[in-house]
Order: structure tokens, then sequence, then C-alpha cells
């Protein structure tokens, strides 16, 4: 009899739960990793060529399409939504991207069997070489699952939490908007400005490396509750602002290391005195 399939929506996750997997004797079950990330673009329909598109209109105009490629996507559904002997699915419901990809697989399997590993709250608690509590599942180490074993606590999806979860997926496929994120309600659509505001706050009147205003934007969701929107949506939204002239930039910002910010109407510091 063929191994358990377990599906995943976290890469960094995928290699830690394989490591671990080999170490307790269980070499016959498989990790497959769904490697979009669809807090953000458009998912009605959910074709990822659309989105590849998308992303380069709004996040990153020069993306190129290794960078983003379609096949692993294709292969990802036709092995997780095959006739399987169980299935294992792993999520943290605060993470939004490992949300978003959960959604989109219990929407498509329709009515197939799986079983359930879901993370809330303060569930899942890393080690304290890793400090504190994990909200994306790839910050647990294979040790650590080695030692928990999470796999033996997988449950049934069962109807009612299937349905409820499709509906939400139905409401947020309506909408259809630029980005969604999580909030003490679960899963809502939100507007491409969502972030700029949390941007701008980050800015101040002297010159700041971009990626330093986008690293301590995306520091504040590992302080919160939630792990919202990665680099890569928050960059194109600094970039977004300096366009719109709400802040002022020099250096190309689609280099964020090389590449810097203030606010408007800041005025240069003077020489030093000599």
């Amino acid at each position: 009899m063929p191994g358990t399939l377990h599906i995943v929506f976290s890469d960094s996750f995928s290699g830690s739960l394989r490591v671990a997997l080999r170490e307790v004797g269980r070499g016959d079950d498989a990790v497959v990793c769904f490697l979009d990330d669809l807090s953000f673009g458009p998912i009605d329909p959910p074709d990822a060529r659309a989105r590849r598109e998308w992303v380069r209109r709004e996040l990153a105009p020069g993306l190129r399409d290794r960078e983003w490629p379609l096949r692993p996507l294709a292969a990802f559904w036709k092995v997780a939504l095959a006739p399987s002997s169980r299935r294992i699915v792993w999520v943290s419901k605060r993470a939004t991207h490992e949300v978003a990809g959960f959604l989109e697989f219990v929407w498509r399997l329709g009515e197939g069997d799986c079983d359930l590993v879901a993370f809330d709250a303060d569930a899942v608690v890393s080690p304290k070489a890793t400090g504190g509590r994990a909200i994306v599942l790839g910050e647990l180490p294979p040790y650590h699952l080695t030692a928990t074993r999470y796999w033996d606590r997988a449950e049934p999806l069962d109807v009612a939490a299937r349905e409820r979860y499709r509906a939400d997926w139905a409401r947020l496929r309506a909408e259809n908007a630029p980005l969604r994120i999580l909030d003490e309600t679960g899963m809502i659509s939100a507007p491409i400005t969502y972030f700029d505001d949390l941007l701008i706050g980050c800015v101040t009147e002297q010159w700041r490396k971009v990626m330093r205003v986008v690293g301590e934007a995306f520091v504040s969701f590992v302080d919160g509750p939630y792990r919202q929107v990665g680099d890569v949506v928050l960059a194109a939204r600094l970039r977004a602002l300096a366009q719109a002239r709400r802040v002022e930039s020099r250096g190309d910002l689609r280099k964020i290391r090389f590449s810097e910010v203030r606010l408007p109407g800041s005025a240069d510091a003077p020489p030093p005195v000599r």
C-alpha cells in the first residue's frame, strides 16, 4: 500500500517535514507543496498564467517566466487531487498564504476525503531554540516535528467544516480582490493600498534603504498575531507610493538594497562641522 500523501503550503516546511518523516521511518510517505501565494492577485478563475501576468503588471514588471514557473503548479494539482490511500493536509490558520492555498485546495477537492493538521492561535509552540510560538509552519525544524509527531493528530475534515471553508472561498473568489488578509473573523478581501499607511509609517525624514523600510513593515507581522503579506507586495507598494509622490526616492527602487526613500519635503541634513 502506498504511503500517506502530505499536502503543505510552505516550501520551507515541506523540506523539514520530509526530513522528519524519513527520520521516523515513514520513508514511503510523500510530500507535495503548493508554491503559489493566493493571498494576492486574481483567484477567479485561479488561472496560473493570468496570475503571473497580474504580478508582472502590479508588482514585478521585470518578472521572468522562470521566476514564476507554471509547470510545478500543474504538477501539484495533479498529485494532490489524485486518488490516494490517505491525504494529510497541513495549515497554519495564522499564515495568510497558507490559509489561501488551503481554501483553494478544499475548493478543488470537492467531496474527496482528507485529514487535517490545522494550527491556530498558540497551538504551534516552537522549540526554545527558535523562541516562542511559530506562526508559519516553515519555522518548525525537523527535530521538533519528530518529537511532536503532529501527523498522529490528524483528524478527518468533517462535512460541516468543508462546507464552511468552501463558502468562505466562494465569497473571496466572487470579490476577487487584489489582496486577502487575516483578522479575528478569518480571511477577508483587501484593496491593493491596504498596507500603504504601514509602509509610510516606516519612512522617516532621513533617507532610508528600501530594504530597511520593507523589513520593518514585515517585522510588524512577525510580532503580530498573523503573518500577512510578503516582501514582494510591500516593495511594490513602496514603489507605487514613490510614483504617487507620497514618498521621495532615489535610486532604482527595484533594487531594494541600493535605493532609498524618505518623507516628502524633508530637508537634507547639513554637512558635518569640521
